[in-house]
């Protein structure tokens, strides 16, 4: 029983202190993001790991990466990254953003039925839902040299 005391205590300060490689990891992965996202995020275990960091950080708002650290410890930074969030409807529906003339307000466009009525073929619009969407993204790597290479937008 003298013995049970001193080992669950090493125990609990093994499992509070972090071990030395999770700095290098968190870079990693960082950079791991930076890659998988230039190649469409590859069927392959980092990058299904990379994908899944990305899309924690999303989710708390922040960047889809952080700080990728280079042999010499300086930051990556030959990169330009395009963010933005995509909408949509389904086939047979008009998207618009709402305005004065509709029946709610959104922050987000609607997906409308469009209707042509009277002899001047007018347009009437009525709004069905708040159009889907969703984010993506696009990187290039060395922007703005000959060895530039564009991702193409990737949709989440």
């Amino acid at each position: 029983m003298k013995h049970v005391l001193p080992i669950a205590g090493l125990a609990v300060l093994a499992l509070a202190a972090p071990p030395a490689s999770v700095q290098a990891e968190d870079y990693d992965i960082d950079c791991a993001v930076i890659l998988c996202m230039a190649g469409g995020f590859p069927a392959s275990t980092p990058c299904s790991a990379a994908h899944g960091y990305m899309m924690k950080r999303l989710k708390k708002g922040k960047p889809p990466f952080g700080t990728c650290a280079m042999s010499d410890g300086k930051a990556f930074t030959d990169y330009d990254l395009d963010m933005g969030i995509h909408y949509y409807c389904e086939a047979g529906l008009v998207m618009r953003w709402p305005d004065d003339r509709d029946n709610w307000s959104g922050n987000r466009p609607g997906c409308y039925i469009e209707e042509v009525v009277g002899r001047d073929d007018e347009r009437r619009y009525t709004c069905v839902r708040a159009a889907a969407g969703g984010p993506y993204m696009e990187i290039t790597i060395s922007p703005g040299s000959a060895e530039a290479y564009r991702s193409g937008k990737l949709y989440y």
